[in-house]
């Protein structure tokens, strides 16, 4: 085992530990990257598109800043855990959209980027409207 000068042989071996952890969580979130972005299945862009906008509260965007506000300032919890709890209670499909928690940091980025995407193109396309009905001449 290469040990780095100035280091015990317990700090050498925890390194080592955290290493091939490191190494084993890359090899899996590699080999899950393109997995579906919804529990197994693979929906489309627009399912993805509504889950990604879907909130169970009236107004999402100030609800949002409204609960990160109140955990950190009552709670006392740290802004980035606040954002989380208020993302997993204000847009409950993001989390599992982007893996936050499973994936590393770099494969939640290209998922939520590859998602923005998404969301853009929905927006930049209007609805698809009825067919006009003919109308009779009298």
């Amino acid at each position: 085992m290469p040990v780095k000068a100035n280091e015990s042989e317990i700090e050498a071996r925890a390194r080592l530990l955290f290493q091939a952890q490191e190494d084993q969580a890359r090899a899996l979130a590699r080999d899950m990257a393109n997995e579906p972005l919804l529990d197994g299945v693979d929906p489309s862009e627009q399912e993805i598109v509504e889950a990604w906008n879907y909130s169970p509260v009236a107004e999402p965007e100030s609800s949002f800043w409204a609960l990160v506000d109140y955990a950190v300032t009552q709670g006392g919890i740290a802004r980035d855990m606040a954002e989380e709890i208020a993302l997993r209670n204000v847009y409950p499909h993001r989390p599992t959209l982007i893996g936050l928690g499973v994936f590393p940091l770099e494969i939640q980025v290209r998922r939520a980027e590859r998602i923005a995407r998404m969301v853009e193109r929905a927006a930049a396309t209007p609805p698809k409207s009825e067919p006009a009905q003919p109308t009779e001449a009298y």
